[in-house]
């Protein structure tokens, strides 16, 4: 498992988290994204010079800020550590397939797509610069 997914699963977890630069911050995790960044409420920063915890509604913490995480003692692992892989999206059957979704290109045209055929317009060494006949 990888541990980005464990930490998603954190959801409502009370956490520890100690950043690099020495502060200390605890809270409730909202969410965690795919970079590592960290949504917490009801939180408090204890920077390394303040004796005293700030409290703080709502923090964001940056993932590649982050020296370690602490969880709570009480905390189910196990439960946490089940693998759910990620649903597939259900795809239609080629019955229903509509007509909208099929397009079909001509190349005919000025605007023909890339490496279409040139058009009379534009033959090998005319226009546009070319040699001149």
């Amino acid at each position: 498992m990888m541990l980005i997914r464990l930490l998603m699963k954190l959801r409502n977890e009370q956490v520890k988290i100690e950043l690099k630069n020495g502060a200390l911050v605890e809270g409730t995790v909202n969410s965690v994204d795919v970079t590592m960044n960290f949504y917490l409420s009801s939180v408090s920063v204890k920077l390394n010079n303040q004796k005293d915890p700030v409290p703080v509604d709502a923090v964001s913490v940056r993932g590649n800020s982050i020296r370690c995480i602490i969880f709570r003692d009480n905390l189910n692992l196990d439960k946490l550590m089940i693998d759910n892989p990620p649903q597939r999206k259900k795809t239609k059957a080629p019955d229903q397939v509509r007509s909208q979704d099929v397009t079909a290109c001509s190349g005919s045209g000025r605007n023909s797509g890339r490496g279409g055929p040139r058009s009379q317009y534009f033959a090998k060494g005319a226009g546009r610069g070319g040699a001149k006949s």
